[in-house]
């Protein structure tokens, strides 16, 4: 079994701040435990404790996403955890995609597909 302190040693190892895809569906808080549990089993420890001063691995993210978005999730790790204020102070912005079409043009493309002999 590995020693303790090499453990604590391969975690501390990815301090900082790291961009995380997060799919449509889950939460961020659900990205976050997962990555989470799989870094400690990684590192070959258990989640010990609730209480965050006893935690082996503090981790956070810079904002919640909607769980029905996908997009990129701000995780901080470590020391990460407190440059997440001081990096996510500024403006953020949201995009979309909207397909204006009007009933008329929408009825002439479904007629003209019809029309398509298969």
């Amino acid at each position: 079994m590995a020693n303790p302190s090499c453990k604590a040693a391969k975690l501390q190892a990815l301090s900082g701040l790291f961009a995380v895809y997060k799919p449509k569906g889950p939460t961020s808080a659900d990205v976050l435990n997962k990555l989470k549990r799989r870094l400690l089993e990684e590192a070959g420890m258990e989640q010990a404790s609730k209480k965050r001063k006893k935690q082996p691995l503090k981790m956070g993210h810079g904002g919640t996403l909607d769980s029905a978005a996908s997009g990129v999730l701000v995780v901080g790790i470590g020391k990460g955890t407190k440059m997440l204020s001081e990096m996510l102070t500024g403006s953020k912005m949201l995009s979309a995609v909207v397909v204006f079409m009007s009933v008329a043009w929408l009825t002439t493309l479904v007629k003209s597909c019809l029309a398509v002999p298969m």
